[in-house]
């Protein structure tokens, strides 16, 4: 079975919170990441969230999807 992209998946797992600009979204998130790659915000007690641990959190929750054996219980 063909498992589904990482843009697909995330409409899937976060149908509720999903934005109708996320490709747009993921890509402002990818620019400053790959363009500064600091952490920010709550990592530096700053009041948002910090980007590069947001997009940690959504690359291994993609992952442990698409590599579920790969996973140690």
């Amino acid at each position: 079975m063909s498992k589904l992209s990482f843009i697909e998946w995330y409409k899937v797992e976060y149908e509720d919170e999903c934005n109708p600009d996320l490709e747009e979204i993921l890509s402002s998130l990818y620019q400053s990441i790959i363009s500064d790659g600091t952490h920010h915000g709550d990592c530096t007690k700053e009041n948002y969230t910090c980007e590069l641990c947001f997009a940690e959190s959504l690359l291994t929750e993609y992952y442990e999807y698409v590599f579920p054996e790969k996973i140690k219980k």
